[in-house]
């Protein structure tokens, strides 16, 4: 199962935009990857951004005033222009590009959406990308059987320079093929939050941590391992449109918390190390409640919108879960995490109380997440 994803490139100015472009694509079964959102925990965005757009087949770039004037938009594409990545310019505003720009994108053909339905104007470049980056999802040879039902045609875009082939057509990115994958749904009316261990047929046997154990040894997966040029952050997609994951390498930490630590629980000690032994993949956002459809045929959740997490489920529902995905990719096997692998993976290699440290004012923790004090009590767009 190799992942081809496009970079959506944008200012923050035009985020909402953005997520709309990423919604449709990801809809129609091509991965996409945008910061925030896929930035791995504890990684700088700097380093994560030039890791994705390396990693990348394309890049969609949202173009506006805002990302026009924006140095941080402008040195991605200057990345992606070095690196040879095909780049698709979106215009969502009647601007010419600054001199910069035009020196990077002159030879490129835009698409024009300001004047027009966004999702229609995508729609008629969907086949032109698919074809392109040869994505054969199921999703994306729908849209190409339509587009050659209707009569459509389909343009391959020329490479940046003569005879140098678009990056990612007909290849596999490195880092990003066939590894194990892990799903971890929250149990009772949470919203259930994705980790997926994922494995070239049978084995799944879930590791466990004991409290007393000084050492616990965590058995993530019982055979096949990620390849060893993966490296911690990598994505990859899921068996269902929109499920991405990242890669969390094999390695040890202490788990729970210290006495000394702020607003900690009693459950959270003792302090003990804890060795992961595989590695393993984890969702980089919960389950949506759109995916969670696609794979169960009903939405339960009791705040119901678009792009929200699934919640109101019980264990159970999520024990189905998983084993739908399993019938949906059967060479490949789903299972619920340990909580040692759980805390691994959300510390990220910190041993703060929180991945971005240990300031708790409501200023720095609602630039991280939705929680009781800016969430307004509803759910939120993952």
């Amino acid at each position: 199962m190799s992942f081809t994803y496009i970079f959506v490139a944008h200012s923050s100015a035009d985020q909402q935009v953005a997520h709309r472009m990423l919604a449709f694509l990801e809809s129609r079964g091509i991965g996409c990857w945008i910061a925030p959102r896929d930035i791995p925990l504890g990684q700088q965005w700097a380093e994560a951004i030039l890791d994705a757009i390396e990693q990348a087949s394309a890049m969609l770039l949202v173009f506006s005033s805002s990302s026009n004037e924006s140095p941080q938009v402008l040195r991605e594409v200057e990345r992606a222009v070095n690196r040879r990545v095909p780049i698709y310019p979106v215009k969502i505003e009647d601007v010419p590009p600054c001199r910069a720009m035009e020196y990077y994108l002159s030879s490129h053909q835009w698409k024009d959406v300001f004047d027009g339905d966004l999702e229609e104007k995508l729609s008629q470049l969907l086949p032109t990308i698919i074809e392109h980056l040869e994505i054969s999802t199921p999703e994306a040879r729908h849209v190409l059987e339509e587009a050659l039902r209707r009569g459509q045609v389909i343009e391959k875009r020329q490479p940046l320079e003569p005879g140098v082939a678009p990056a990612g057509a007909g290849e596999q990115r490195s880092g990003l093929r066939r590894r194990w994958w892990l799903v971890i749904p929250a149990a009772g009316t949470l919203a259930v939050a994705a980790v997926l261990l994922y494995g070239i047929g049978g084995g799944d046997r879930g590791g466990s941590a004991t409290n007393g154990s000084s050492d616990t040894s965590v058995a993530a997966v019982a055979d096949t391992l990620p390849e060893p040029t993966s490296i911690a952050g990598d994505l990859s997609a899921g068996p269902v449109a929109g499920m991405t994951f990242s890669y969390i390498p094999a390695g040890g930490f202490v788990m729970g918390s210290p006495d000394s630590e702020q607003g900690r629980d009693t459950d959270e000690q003792p302090l003990r190390n804890v060795r992961i032994d595989r590695s393993f993949q984890i969702m980089t956002t919960e389950v949506r409640q759109e995916t969670w459809e696609a794979v169960m045929g009903t939405d339960p959740a009791f705040h119901a919108s678009e792009g929200c997490p699934v919640e109101n489920v019980s264990w159970e529902q999520c024990q189905a879960f998983v084993d739908s995905l399993s019938r949906l990719d059967p060479d490949h096997r789903y299972r619920l995490p340990s909580e040692a692998e759980w805390e691994y993976a959300c510390r990220a290699g910190t041993d703060a109380p929180f991945y971005w440290g240990s300031d708790t004012t409501e200023a720095i923790v609602s630039e991280y997440c939705w929680y009781e004090a800016n969430s307004g009590g509803q759910t939120h767009a993952v």
